[in-house]
């Protein structure tokens, strides 16, 4: 089947417009994109801080309009996340923009860490490429040089780009140097205990940021603080889940290859000892398709062991052809 690459917008589906907390921009690159309710608050916020430090009217437009410009930053950086894990096979539930930032919701984890790294790897890296960029274009034209109000702007932006992918490069959940520094130690460590000393750091990174939004009378840091605190601790709870759910799984398949699969070392064959239908030739034993040339995959020789004491132990154990597919008619 030929794989459609999505449309670049798209509207919103009735299934998007389920969460009516959020601001449904659409779906872009086949990825629904949100703006969470709660965003209005930090616009609301600027708005008054800066007419508490300016008051002009010009002056709060300037202040939203860039932090919108700065915002946009942010959702080209969660794109990123989202097209390189969609290379490495893994889409994307949705993006949302949210006060403190923006979040990919991925399908699932990748479990390869190199997956891992390259994904996590990508958001930053399209930071540091718009700045680089911004550089250029305001190196290139002279808008540096000539300063004013569209300078002002390219600077902002450049520094921006910067602040948040060096921010987002610390080595701690749930920042992307977090995903990073855990791809790099789960080959050293294991994957639960690279998550642990991830999660670590980034419950000290939070109590920094706690203290230093509460002594400096900054609230937003507070709430980066909250936030990254119960990140690293639901990332650190979903790796150990799923070692587990792994430890389970194992531990079952070894009991049903304890009890349930016979061990062959001389490597007769299993149908010789059952029974006549061996004697027919492989017409009987693999149904009738076999007599028309090789075995067909489709028919699975199925052999149930009888429990010791049953005295049909001799008609239980004969092999049955179980057809799988085409299913009967």
């Amino acid at each position: 089947m030929r794989h459609v690459n999505p449309p670049l917008f798209a509207k919103p589906t009735a299934t998007d417009r389920r969460d009516r907390w959020s601001w449904h921009l659409g779906r872009i690159l086949g990825i629904p994109t949100r703006i969470h309710a709660s965003f209005a608050l930090v616009l609301v916020w600027i708005g008054i801080s800066t007419w508490s430090a300016a008051h002009s009217s010009a002056a709060v437009l300037f202040g939203l309009a860039f932090s919108l410009a700065v915002f946009a930053c942010v959702l080209l950086h969660e794109f990123g996340h989202a097209l390189v894990a969609r290379r490495f096979g893994i889409e994307t539930r949705r993006i949302t923009l949210l006060p403190i930032g923006g979040v990919a919701e991925l399908e699932r984890s990748p479990e390869d860490p190199r997956a891992e790294m390259w994904i996590a790897g990508a958001g930053p890296a399209v930071n540091f490429a718009i700045a680089a960029a911004l550089g250029l274009v305001g190196a290139a034209t002279g808008i540096f040089a000539g300063g004013g109000l569209l300078a002002v702007v390219f600077q902002g932006l450049v520094w921006a780009n910067l602040m948040l992918a060096l921010f987002n490069l610390v080595p701690a959940f749930p920042m992307d140097g977090g995903r990073v520094f855990r791809a790099w130690a789960t080959s050293r460590y294991g994957r639960v205990r690279a998550t642990e000393l991830a999660a670590k750091l980034g419950r000290w990174l939070a109590v920094g940021f706690g203290v230093w939004g509460l002594f400096g009378g900054n609230p937003v840091l507070v709430l980066v603080a909250a936030f990254v605190w119960f990140a690293a601790g639901r990332e650190l709870a979903a790796a150990r889940r799923l070692a587990a759910f792994e430890g389970q799984r194992q531990a079952r398949a070894q009991w049903i290859d304890a009890h349930y699969r016979r061990p062959n070392p001389q490597g007769v064959d299993p149908r010789a000892a059952h029974g006549p239908r061996a004697a027919h030739g492989p017409r009987a034993a693999h149904g009738p398709r076999a007599a028309h040339g090789p075995r067909d995959p489709r028919y699975v020789d199925v052999h149930f062991q009888a429990p010791r004491s049953s005295a049909s132990a001799s008609a239980t154990s004969r092999p049955r052809v179980v057809q799988l597919w085409p299913p009967h008619r």
